[in-house]
This record gives structure tokens, C-alpha cells and sequence, in this order.
């Protein structure tokens, strides 16, 4: 069964209490809409699929990662996600993206996914079969 899309003008859900760096939540990007990746998956990637990672700082800034797995067919448009993230209403103000492409994820990135100081950064081959 497809998961509902996020609704429209809703804030990012905050991540459960959990292991995870405080106000850090994930999205997949399919079909030009958000799907939010429950907590006890996030700092899981497929690698034909396209993901907007939240970073909230505080309650004005934060920093929206864009990370395409190397199969995403949105890899060379980021615009659109962009597109599909403020259609969601999910942008806060100010704002910072950050693209990144799998393979080339850089430590500040790999530090957000981190449980009892080990590396959970996971990158599956293929794609997630929810939504498809």
C-alpha cells in the first residue's frame, strides 16, 4: 500500500525522542511528493531514490541536505525536489539547501545519522518498494 503524502502546510514532523541528533527528520521524494521515513528508519537510503533531510538548528535557521542515490532519476534536479518541498509547504525560513550525491556524503552529513557513537548511515542498492 502507497503511504500518504505529506499533508500540505505542515511543519516537518519532529523525530521521536530517540538517537538521532535533536530536529533531524527525513523525507523519500517520489512522484514529485514528500513521504516522511519513519524515525526508526531514518539514516536509511536506497540508492534509486532521492531523500530531503532536515536539519533544524534552532527555531530560524535550518539546513535541507538533498542526498540522490546514484539510480535517482531526480539526481541532476535538484529544482524539482525543491519544488516538491515547497509545494509540502515544508520550508522554513531562512533556509539553506545542501545537495549531495551518494558516494560523495561528507562527514557533517554522515555525523547527523550516528546512534551511540557508531556510524547507522545505511545505502541499500535499489529502491524502496512503498510508493512504486
Amino acid at each position: 500500500a502507497e503511504p500518504a503524502p505529506v499533508k500540505k502546510k505542515t511543519a516537518p514532523p519532529e523525530t521521536a525522542a530517540g538517537p538521532y541528533k535533536t530536529g533531524t527528520f527525513q523525507y523519500r521524494l517520489w512522484e514529485g511528493k514528500l513521504f516522511p521515513v519513519p524515525s526508526d528508519k531514518v539514516g536509511d537510503f536506497y540508492s534509486d531514490c532521492s531523500y530531503a533531510v532536515f536539519e533544524k538548528i534552532d527555531d530560524a535557521h535550518t539546513i535541507i541536505y538533498i542526498w540522490h542515490g546514484k539510480e535517482s532519476p531526480l539526481k541532476k534536479d535538484s529544482t524539482s525536489v525543491e519544488r516538491s518541498i515547497a509545494s509540502a509547504g515544508l520550508i522554513p525560513a531562512p533556509v539553506v539547501y545542501e545537495c549531495i550525491h551518494q558516494g560523495t556524503e561528507p562527514a557533517f552529513f554522515r555525523a547527523l545519522f550516528v546512534v551511540d557513537q557508531q556510524p547507522s548511515m545505511i545505502i541499500k542498492s535499489g529502491g524502496e518498494d512503498e510508493g512504486k
